[in-house]
């Protein structure tokens, strides 16, 4: 339904910040659930007021449930690739038998656009069961490192020559060099 006065689907806007809001607060309120589930001892120095009442709980019960945040960004992730991928079906189904039907635009590129996104999904969906998405080996960790180690470099090259374009500036406007037009 419309909105009568400025036609916005309004209730629909309602409901989906509504739904949004309890996945968001789901995802905020088990924060340290899984993996990240701090010990007894830390659980016990925390403050004991409202805030720290809801949501913490035993270790043994935070442990027991899905971390909320990591939860929350794999399905919305999963249902951005699987929202596109369709996307890319529409659109092969609507142009269809339309007069401006253009083989590569509407039937080439959705095509490819589809098998991407779903090869994502599908790479989302069996990397992690298969491991394929962990570092297992040695040499892995140091490619990674290699590589993070060049962009470190790369980085204060770039910074060392601007600083060394700003001073030489400085000293030609000190000297009084001053480039005119």
């Amino acid at each position: 339904m419309l909105h009568g006065d400025n036609l916005t689907p309004h209730r629909a806007i309602w409901v989906l910040a509504t739904i949004s809001a309890l996945i968001g607060a789901y995802g905020a309120l088990y924060y340290f659930g899984g993996g990240s589930a701090p010990d007894d001892k830390i659980i016990a120095t925390l403050p004991h007021n409202i805030w720290y009442s809801i949501g913490i709980s035993s270790n043994a019960s935070l442990a027991s449930l899905p971390n909320g945040l990591l939860l929350v960004t794999l399905l919305s992730n999963f249902g951005t690739f699987l929202l596109y991928g369709l996307t890319n079906i529409v659109c092969i189904i609507a142009f269809n038998e339309h007069h401006e039907f253009s083989g590569f635009k509407h039937m080439v590129v959705p095509i490819f656009g589809a098998i991407a996104n779903f090869s994502c999904l599908a790479f989302y969906i069996i990397g992690p069961l298969m491991g394929l998405a962990v570092p297992k080996s040695r040499s892995s960790r140091l490619g990674s490192r290699w590589s993070s180690e060049c962009m470190e470099l790369s980085t204060s090259c770039a910074i060392r020559r601007r600083k060394e374009r700003a001073r030489s500036w400085w000293r030609s406007r000190s000297s009084g060099n001053i480039p005119t037009r």
